[in-house]
């Protein structure tokens, strides 16, 4: 398939790519090549382009009482810095719950942009496990907190 570019500078810090396709993408705060390449957040066709894109929020998905953002986190990680990096998003946005994970796996092609990997949920068993879904599966296990990494997608209720 023949891809075609064209790059717009908008500021120092938004970069808008345009494709043949309509295809939009988003990019805040380029540093270099690889950073770049780490932030960029794929847009859906024929979106009207915005400087308040998140690169991990981006357009949420609506389903049941839950808003899910569109993108992971760029790397898996443990479960206390997964708990943080979801809070510092702010306005709600939160670490999903066992019984959330578990609703997200069923319409995971509805949500869509999940990795064949594991998720971390805010469930904990105790001080040093946390429950996480593996999302080549659907099973749900426990893992150590502070010494196993997982994927994370942010939610939060409306």
């Amino acid at each position: 398939m023949k891809k075609c570019l064209k790059i717009t500078v908008i500021t120092v810090t938004l970069l808008i790519v345009y494709s043949c396709q309509n295809f939009v993408a988003y990019l805040k705060n380029p540093v270099s090549n690889q950073q770049a390449n780490d932030n960029l957040v794929n847009k859906k066709p024929n979106s009207t382009p915005s400087s308040t894109v998140h690169p991990i929020i981006g357009t949420p998905t609506k389903i049941g009482n839950l808003e899910v953002a569109q993108n992971d986190f760029p790397n898996r990680m443990e479960w206390n810095n997964a708990v943080k990096a979801c809070s510092e998003l702010g306005n709600g946005w939160r670490l999903p719950t066992k019984n959330e994970l578990n609703f997200m796996y069923s319409n995971r092609v509805k949500i869509g942009r999940f990795a064949n990997n594991d998720y971390w949920s805010s469930t904990e068993e105790d001080s040093d496990n946390a429950w996480r879904q593996y999302f080549n599966g659907g099973s749900q296990a426990l893992l150590f907190k502070n010494r196993g990494f997982a994927n994370v997608r942010a939610v939060r209720t409306f």
